[in-house]
């Protein structure tokens, strides 16, 4: 598969490095790229210009590529590439900031054959919907053809996981936990581990085994009819999707007194109150208190910041920050908020995804980037076909939890498990173990990652 990616910033890079790690050949191009590691790889091809200068871009012959990504800062050019790329049986992927509607992100796809139109207020409106979820709480994601289940738990949803190891929790028995974020701690726990009030838990089992689960945990235990959620800031089309959340009641914040009435026409089942953003006592006087769900999303990352501690202060437990910048990464770990949100990240992982559909190799971003889910086809030289689990020196902070034979059967893998010629396996891995993962998938690693996959 042939690539050609355009715009290596900081949605590129993310996209570049991730994609790096499949066998494509990967055409960049940039007028002032980045001097990242990866971009040396040797089916990487970086082209240092401007794409809009002379005829950079009608002289480009998309015929060569499978997807075309126009994805820098600037809509303009991406408008401009994509407008070209139309031409051609080419996939098209487009980043566009500046959007006012769902129904314009429609208009576009449509109008410019674009196969997927990148909006970061859209992506973080659908990643908000995982998060705030639906009266259950509950989200998953599903792998080998949804046979398995990646499924996220709310200690506090089940007082009686409390101060419970995971090997007795009956109900847990099928089920894996591949990892815990504690706070802003992500770690991967064993049998022993005991569970804490606020824990976050990322199972993984077979969908019948999940679904079974959340019966009995979710479904059965609606004990909020109606949440309340509070969002300070946002644009219509993040604000749009949150409203149709079912079984809550949405208040938005809007300082700018015609963005508010604006929001009072386009989404008339939120309640919107025109208020500075920093009004001395703002959260106290608008109620906010335990069980609501807090978004905070003005244009200011420090006011973003300030503001969900203040919410926690209150006693508000799921309180969602979302930055513009990633340099406060490494601190907001730190705060134990409930989440926070990156747009650039996101947009990286959709695509990635959209593309990975069609590889040996899927990725799957969690816990807001910490750790990733790969879905990966094993090739006939694999080094572990025929070894039993317990037999692999799998590194800490590594789980296969699942195995899709050939025939299409899925299994959750125990230590005699064994890997078999044609498997598909779902890897969790934390960030910081990606190296380990790349040794235990190859000790004799010399070529791009994953290149065994292929």
């Amino acid at each position: 598969m042939k690539i050609l990616i355009i715009g290596s910033g900081r949605v590129g890079s993310k996209v570049i490095e991730t994609l790096s790690y499949e066998n494509f050949d990967i055409d960049v191009i940039d007028k002032d790229p980045q001097d990242y590691e990866f971009l040396k790889s040797s089916r990487i091809n970086v082209k240092s210009m401007d794409i809009l200068e002379d005829d950079n871009l009608k002289d480009l012959d998309f015929r060569e590529y499978d997807y075309v990504l126009a994805i820098t800062d600037q809509d303009k050019t991406n408008l401009l590439i994509a407008s070209v790329a139309r031409n051609f049986p080419v996939k098209t992927f487009v980043r566009l900031n500046q959007i006012d509607s769902l129904n314009e992100i429609e208009y576009l796809k449509d109008s410019l054959n674009i196969d997927e139109v990148l909006n970061p207020y859209y992506e973080i409106g659908k990643y908000l919907t995982n998060i705030i979820g639906h009266t259950n709480y509950y989200k998953a994601d599903y792998f080998g053809k949804d046979k398995i289940e990646v499924a996220g738990h709310l200690v506090d949803m089940d007082k009686e996981f409390e101060n419970m190891a995971l090997e007795d929790i009956g109900s847990l028995a099928t089920i894996l936990v591949v990892a815990i974020l504690r706070g802003p701690k992500l770690f991967t726990p064993n049998g022993k581990t005991v569970l804490e009030r606020g824990d976050y838990l990322y199972l993984m089992g077979l969908s019948r085994d999940i679904k079974n689960f959340k019966m009995s945990h979710f479904m059965i235990k609606k004990s909020i009819s109606n949440r309340n959620v509070t969002v300070i800031g946002g644009d219509l089309i993040v604000n749009q999707i949150i409203s149709k959340i079912e079984d809550i009641n949405l208040k938005i914040i809007e300082e700018d007194a015609k963005k508010a009435n604006f929001f009072r026409n386009k989404i008339p089942s939120a309640f919107v109150v025109n208020k500075s953003f920093r009004e001395k006592n703002l959260l106290v006087d608008e109620g906010l208190k335990e069980p609501s769900i807090f978004v905070v999303m003005s244009k200011n990352d420090e006011l973003n910041i300030v503001l969900s501690l203040m919410a926690k202060n209150l006693g508000v437990k799921k309180t969602v920050v979302v930055l513009k910048d990633d340099i406060y990464t490494g601190m907001i770990d730190s705060l134990g908020l409930y989440a926070h949100i990156e747009p650039t990240t996101l947009i990286a992982s959709q695509i990635i995804n959209k593309i990975s559909k069609e590889t040996k190799i899927s990725v799957n971003f969690i816990f807001g980037g910490l750790a990733q889910v790969f879905e990966i086809a094993i090739s006939d030289n694999f080094p572990a076909i025929g070894k039993a689990l317990k037999d692999l020196e799998i590194p800490k902070g590594i789980i296969i939890g699942g195995i899709i034979r050939k025939d299409g059967l899925a299994i959750i893998p125990r230590g005699n498990s064994k890997i078999e010629n044609g498997d598909r396996l779902v890897i969790f891995a934390t960030n910081e173990k990606r190296k380990d993962l790349i040794k235990f998938i190859d000790p004799n690693y010399r070529a791009p990652f994953f290149h065994i996959f292929s």
